[in-house]
């Protein structure tokens, strides 16, 4: 058994999946949702109908005491696991753009990883996930597309990979890099690491990671 992947992208940015390894079994979909609060009832909505085990999340727009985090852990008993964007201080009632997290169902059991590196560069949380008897380690990110695209962005998200690949488990990364593939003249675009696989701009949908014969 093989896991094929299938999933197409924001008009204008890309939604990308990195993938090292996958062996895990379960059905998981990728949604760049730009405000969790704001989506929450339909994104459900099409977890039910694709029966969907674990959605991986980025833009979410959420504090660690948003309601629909407090919704999907209180109401719905959904294990969830995420990064909001640090605030300022001062800065306390403003939508708060951003953030990364997984939200899993049916008994699957996601655990915070803390893999000693924060890079300023990307926001991203990383769990084990575990459903059944099997488990893997899960890296969602996000590169603010509001921010140009540096060096320095590269160099961190190797050092990011680089620390997930000491894991024994299958491991997987999925998120929103925010790379314009319009403009393959871009130095930043020629040089995304080998393992990224990214696809032309079509429109919103869902990655999604099923297993096939």
């Amino acid at each position: 058994m093989h896991n094929e992947i299938v999933k197409s992208v924001d008009s204008g940015d890309v939604c990308a999946l990195l993938l090292l390894d996958l062996s895990a079994a379960f059905d998981t979909v990728l949604r760049n949702i730009r405000s969790l609060g704001n989506k929450l009832d339909s994104l459900l909505d099409v977890r039910r109908d694709k029966n969907i085990d674990v959605l991986f999340l980025t833009e979410t727009w959420h504090d660690s005491d948003s309601v629909s985090i407090r919704r999907l852990r209180v109401e719905l008993g959904c294990q969830v696991v995420g990064r909001p964007r640090p605030r300022a201080r001062h800065d306390t009632t403003a939508t708060n753009y951003g953030g990364v997290a997984a939200v899993a169902f049916h008994g699957v059991r996601p655990t915070q990883l803390d893999i000693g590196v924060k890079p300023a560069t990307l926001e991203f949380v990383c769990m084990r996930v575990v459903p059944g008897t099997s488990s893997c380690v899960a890296a969602v990110l996000y590169r603010p597309g509001s921010e140009c695209v540096t060096k320095m962005f590269f160099t961190k998200l190797r050092d990011v990979t680089d620390r997930l690949a000491t894991f024994t488990e299958p491991i997987f990364l999925v998120g929103d890099l925010n790379i314009r593939l319009e403009c393959p003249s871009d130095p930043y675009t020629r040089r995304r690491p080998g393992f990224v696989r990214l696809r032309q701009p079509g429109h919103v949908g869902n990655a999604r990671l099923r297993r096939s014969a």
